[in-house]
C-alpha cells in the first residue's frame, strides 16, 4: 500500500486543512469580539458571505484530501500513488 512519500502528503495536505481551520475560527472569534465592541454591525451580510467561501474552501480541499487518501488505500504494496513531495518542513535554523 503506498510508500512513505505518498504518507507525508497526505499528512501535509491534512495540516494545511487544520491550519485553515484553526485561522478561520480565530477569525469567527475575532468578529465576534469585534461585533459586541461595536465595530462590526451584527450579522453584517459580508460577513456570512466570507464565512461561507471559505467553508466552502474548507470542505473542497476535505473532499481532494479523501480522495488522495482512497487512492492510497487501494495502491499495491509499494508502489507510489503520487509524484509530487510535500514542501519541506522549515529550518529551526533560521
Amino acid at each position: 500500500m503506498a510508500v512513505e512519500n505518498d504518507y507525508n502528503l497526505l499528512v501535509f495536505n491534512l495540516n494545511q486543512v487544520v491550519q485553515l481551520l484553526f485561522k478561520l475560527q480565530d477569525e469567527v472569534e475575532k468578529r465576534l469580539v469585534e461585533e459586541k465592541a461595536g465595530r462590526l454591525d451584527l450579522n453584517a451580510t459580508q460577513w456570512v458571505n466570507f464565512l461561507s467561501e471559505r467553508v466552502t474552501l474548507i470542505q473542497g480541499l476535505m473532499n481532494h484530501l479523501k480522495e488522495d487518501a482512497s487512492q492510497v488505500l487501494i495502491s499495491r504494496l509499494g508502489e507510489p500513488v503520487f509524484n509530487e513531495r510535500p514542501p519541506s518542513p522549515p529550518s529551526m535554523l533560521g
